[in-house]
């Protein structure tokens, strides 16, 4: 098959945004997306080539340089993702040699990467294109608020319920935008634009709820 592999430009962001959405799951804004990608192009410690066919893109890599106090510096793999109609045509393998060529020419002692515990025919095509590890691990994260993973950031972000009272005893809660530094009163936002919470929830969410509300009096 014939194919090309380039850096990525600006105008890939949907077509990449498509493979990390329909091959590998990751569901993510492509307005974010847009704004991830135009920021790592301009970043020498990463490099995004993808492999294009008739001038589609069918297939990507994204990698980074990786650092640490313990170990030389290498090249960590933070993505690839080849169209399913595409795969086993080597252009997995093609893209991981582009990221190899990048780290031999940049210094680097190697290629990293993880893949999960039961992605099996990633691990056959990895030990195939030469890489070796068995270590296990855990991975773990710690997300300060679930509109991070829209990719909007930290000041954006409020991080004070709003909470609201409702004649019925009902509860309702909204995000607060910032405005000047201090957040708007809760009384500004009328039932219809809260999320309203039965009365009859658990103990535990109407205290919540209270002290929540107690914050902003």
């Amino acid at each position: 098959m014939n194919f090309l592999i380039r850096e990525a430009v600006e105008s890939d962001a949907e077509s990449i945004w498509k493979l990390n959405q329909y091959e590998m799951g990751y569901h993510f804004p492509l307005d974010a997306a847009k704004v991830k990608l135009s920021k790592l192009i301009k970043s020498e410690d990463d490099r995004i080539y993808v492999a294009l066919v008739d001038d589609d893109i069918i297939g990507y890599v994204h990698a980074n340089s990786y650092d640490l106090l313990y170990a030389p510096h290498m090249k960590n793999i933070m993505g690839i993702a080849v169209a399913s109609q595409y795969q086993h045509n080597g252009i997995g393998t093609a893209l991981l040699q582009h990221v190899e060529t990048w780290a031999l020419k940049d210094g680097a002692a190697g290629v990293r990467l993880v893949s999960g515990a039961s992605r099996h025919e990633a691990h056959a095509f990895y030990h195939k294109c030469g890489y070796s590890g068995d270590k296990e691990q855990l991975n773990l994260k710690k997300v300060f608020h679930a509109e991070l993973k829209q990719g909007r950031s930290q000041n954006e972000i409020c991080p004070v319920l709003f909470v609201r009272s409702f004649s019925d005893g009902r509860y309702g809660f909204r995000q607060g935008p910032r405005t000047g530094g201090s957040f708007h009163p809760s009384s500004c936002f009328p039932e219809s634009d809260c999320r309203a919470f039965p009365g009859g929830r658990s103990a535990s969410d109407r205290r919540s709820f209270r002290r929540c509300a107690a914050r902003l009096r």
